[in-house]
């Protein structure tokens, strides 16, 4: 079934200052499916309350973003992964956190 699917994400440097770029990285799998329509979105929650939105490109199961944050202080970031596995739909969610010095 879809429960052994597994995720992982990363955002490098996990500290920067304003203006410099931070690559975001995610990916999902399953040791026994193959996952098809894989999605992978990360939603970036600034200090100020305001969030900002990202889509991960690339093909396989990594997907990459480069973001720059624009302002001082720790941004939570939910990566949020969708994909089908043998026709059942699959979701995980890791939190990563970015501190903007």
């Amino acid at each position: 079934g879809a429960g052994g699917a597994g995720r992982r994400a990363g955002a490098t440097p996990p500290a920067a200052g304003p203006g410099s770029p931070v690559t975001l990285t995610a990916g999902l799998e399953h040791p026994d499916a193959v996952l098809a329509e894989t999605s992978i979105r990360a939603v970036i929650r600034r200090p100020d309350g305001r969030s900002e939105s990202l889509v991960l490109s690339g093909g396989g199961s990594r997907r990459t973003a480069a973001w720059r944050p624009a302002m001082k202080g720790i941004h939570g970031i939910d990566v949020s992964a969708r994909a089908k596995a043998d026709g059942m739909r699959i979701a995980r969610t890791t939190f990563l956190a970015v501190d903007v010095r």
